[in-house]
């Protein structure tokens, strides 16, 4: 059995699916247009402050997935994973908070076809440019491969991961 939502009036699939997990949460694909970010950080931000950060974001048109609500979610033991935290520590863990958020079925940079590799670099460093000139302050880690979603037939970039982001 997989994470069940108790907020939120969304249409869910019946078992989630993990569909990318990372330092702050796993992503489950909950519909055919929308994931949530299941949060995990013991030390992590708000997952509100998050949503208030990649909301403004989307508004101001900096590209991140169109951010939707923030929910609560119930994890039965074994349903979360992580790459950073051991399953002992993520068993313990019932509930939780998540960031429901449009589904982008673009792989990150670092798994495209090479050729696409040189359309990427301009793409983020001219979205950046916009979002600092805005008074966003991107994440150390923004222009990572991993938060960095693109799509060849669009030629377009979204960031994703948006916990280290602020606002000045």
């Amino acid at each position: 059995m997989g994470i069940r939502l108790l907020s939120g009036n969304y249409q869910v699939f019946d078992n989630p699916e993990p569909c990318g997990d990372g330092v702050d949460g796993s992503l489950y694909r909950i519909s055919e247009d929308k994931v949530v970010k299941v949060d995990f950080s013991p030390q992590g931000r708000d997952i509100n402050e998050v949503f208030e950060i990649q909301q403004a974001l989307f508004l101001d048109d900096i590209a991140v997935p169109a951010p939707h609500d923030v929910v609560d979610v119930y994890a039965p033991k074994g349903s979360l994973v992580s790459y950073k935290y051991q399953r002992e520590s993520l068993d313990n863990i019932r509930y939780t908070k998540g960031l429901v958020m449009e589904f982008m079925p673009f792989p990150d940079a670092g798994n495209i076809d090479p050729k696409h590799r040189p359309l990427i670099k301009p793409l983020v460093q001219e979205e950046l440019r916009k979002a600092r000139k805005l008074g966003f302050v991107p994440g150390e880690d923004a222009a990572c491969d991993v938060n960095v979603l693109f799509s060849a037939e669009q030629e377009k970039i979204w960031f994703v991961d948006l916990y280290d982001w602020g606002r000045i």
